[in-house]
């Protein structure tokens, strides 16, 4: 989150148009500033407090689910329903706001936010955990047919990070897939991170900042 923030950021070094003409720099850089304070604070405390505390809890969770079924993930269908659920949310949240992710007025998402919103965009977080649950039936499982599950839900992703204009999703959808690598005892993939931060960087950037200011105009 730090990382790709900062580099989002860079944008702002360049002068705005459109929408964006309307927030000033100032405001923007006041404002990572304060995130920045809150999210070092906050893995300060995380890093040197008690958190025995949170692994027992989390331990006594994951011994009782491990007690009423065999794997860890419940059926082949999980991954699917994740991301069908997820995918509902975002048509829904389309449906009733007619804003489809970034590509519509943007002024819309503050001016007439609406109660729901913040929830069905919750709900749409099934998705990358969809490819997490996925990565996990691949290489903690090594369940049959599940690197086709994970490949054709990853790409889906993708795809529709790209046609909803949302770079982040993108990022959500890689590290989502490093995460459920890393906890089989594999480490954190260093090469799918580089790799994905020069794609994120030299297209998935450009691509979007272009994509969204020609659907806004046209």
């Amino acid at each position: 989150c730090a990382l790709t923030d900062g580099i989002g950021s860079i944008t702002w070094a360049h002068p705005q148009s459109g929408v964006t003409a309307q927030i000033f720099p100032s405001s923007v850089t006041r404002a990572e500033w304060l995130t920045a304070v809150a999210v070092t604070v906050w893995a300060v405390a995380y890093c040197s407090g008690p958190r025995r505390f949170a692994t027992a809890a989390g331990g006594r969770l994951m011994r009782s689910l491990a007690a009423r079924r065999p794997g860890i993930v419940c059926g082949p269908m999980t991954p699917w329903l994740l991301y069908a659920a997820g995918t509902a949310a975002r048509l829904v949240d389309t449906v009733l706001t007619g804003q489809f992710g970034y590509v519509g007025n943007a002024m819309a998402i503050v001016s007439s936010a609406t109660g729901y919103q913040r929830a069905l965009s919750l709900a749409s977080l099934a998705c990358p955990l969809a490819i997490l649950v996925a990565g996990l039936r691949v290489f903690r499982e090594r369940a049959p047919g599940a690197k086709a599950t994970l490949a054709v839900l990853l790409a889906a992703e993708i795809t529709t990070a790209a046609v909803m204009g949302i770079k982040g999703q993108f990022v959500t959808a890689l590290m989502a897939l490093a995460i459920a690598r890393a906890s089989a005892g594999r480490g954190m993939p260093r090469g799918l991170i580089l790799v994905g931060a020069a794609i994120f960087l030299l297209i998935v950037i450009p691509f979007t900042i272009a994509y969204r200011a020609e659907v806004r105009t046209s």
